[in-house]
């Protein structure tokens, strides 16, 4: 790795915040979300990235899932892509 790409990457780290407190009732997207907040903060709060080698095709319309959350009143989980909005519903868990 060379200086400028170290630089890069700094940047690229710094530029994302830690994710501490959701308030429910909130309608985000799941890329927004990762667009703001680090990976592991927003997996505390019950959302996660699918692995790329992990994602599915929604059958016809061409969508990728690309993210994973947990159900509300359920201990399962949803696959959405990343322009379905999702609503944070407290305690880890989503609508």
């Amino acid at each position: 790795m060379n200086e400028s790409n170290a630089g890069e990457m700094i940047t690229k780290i710094t530029n994302k915040k830690v994710l501490l407190w959701l308030p429910s009732g909130i309608v985000t997207t799941p890329q927004w979300l990762f667009d703001k907040f680090t990976s592991s903060s927003l997996a505390k709060h019950g959302i996660r990235r699918v692995s790329t080698n992990r994602r599915i095709q929604f059958d016809g319309d061409g969508r990728q899932v690309d993210y994973v959350v947990q159900v509300a009143k359920s201990d399962g989980v949803a696959r959405v892509s990343a322009d379905t909005p999702i609503t944070y519903l407290g305690f880890k868990k989503w609508g």
